[in-house]
């Protein structure tokens, strides 16, 4: 394999390895805030149901990624 096919599988990793951490420090806020509503800090049902799917799709997203 040439030293630039490396490098760019490397940079593809990288990429990805960013995007991976990227959503899934995005799952952990959403989880956090819904957590934090759901113990009667403003409970807001409609808040809840979009951090609920928010949370579904960050879940996906972070299982597509890896």
């Amino acid at each position: 394999m040439e030293s630039t096919a490396l490098q760019q599988a490397f940079d593809t990793c990288q990429n990805n390895k960013a995007a991976w951490l990227q959503r899934k420090n995005e799952l952990a806020a959403a989880e956090q805030e819904y957590l934090r509503l759901l113990s009667g800090e403003g409970r807001n049902v409609s808040r809840l149901d979009e951090l609920r799917n928010i949370i579904e799709v960050r879940k996906w997203q972070v299982n597509q990624a890896a």
